[in-house]
């Protein structure tokens, strides 16, 4: 009977550490706030590592993440950024907002 219990306890842990490591697949589409036009080429990054990818043509995207208090950050030229906690979503659509003005841009 104990070694039926010290095993039960093993699975256990053994689930709970998987459980902990295990990837989360995040997709959605990013869209302007504006016109809610799909918005292609939006850099998504989790925050505080180098992993990351951008939106395609349509505005979808897919990133795997490890755990669900990982960040997404949405940037993209002209766009205001936007940070979205994953939490328990698995679709994270995004309305970005403008983020500036053409005539506040200075090329020199």
């Amino acid at each position: 009977m104990r070694n039926v219990k010290a095993l039960l306890v093993m699975i256990l842990m053994i689930t709970s550490i998987i459980a902990q490591t295990q990837e989360i697949k995040i997709r959605g589409k990013v869209t302007d706030a504006t016109n809610g036009s799909e918005l292609p080429f939006v850099n998504i990054l989790i925050k505080n590592t180098k992993t990351g990818t951008i939106s395609d043509i349509n505005g979808d995207y897919e990133i795997v993440v490890k755990n669900e208090k990982a960040i997404l950050i949405f940037t993209s030229i002209g766009m205001a950024s936007k940070e979205e906690l994953v939490g328990k979503r698995r679709i994270i659509n995004v309305a970005m907002e403008s983020g500036v003005e053409l005539d506040e841009i200075v090329i020199s």
